[in-house]
């Protein structure tokens, strides 16, 4: 849990990353979560000056597509242990 603290930009600001571990920022869920929150945030504080953000809407899709991702991965793994008992 502590890589994805540190690369979703939760204590750390992520915009100057090098460019391996902006890949790795990308990658991790806990990012779009945290641009999640951060869309929310600015949006119910209309005098604040949002930062850059992600366009909201790809943030859904992405965090709606790692959950179905996760999901099957998840099941496949599950059935698969199931039935070698």
């Amino acid at each position: 849990m502590l890589p994805q603290f540190f690369l979703a930009g939760v204590f750390n600001p992520i915009h100057d990353l090098p460019p391996v571990l902006a890949i790795l920022s990308a990658l991790s869920p806990m990012h779009w979560a945290v641009g999640a929150v951060r869309h929310v945030y600015y949006a119910t504080q209309p005098e604040l000056v949002p930062p850059e953000l992600s366009p909201a809407s790809v943030v859904v899709a992405i965090i709606a597509i790692s959950f179905v991702g996760f999901i099957a991965v998840g099941t496949a793994l599950f059935v698969r242990a199931e039935r070698n008992r």
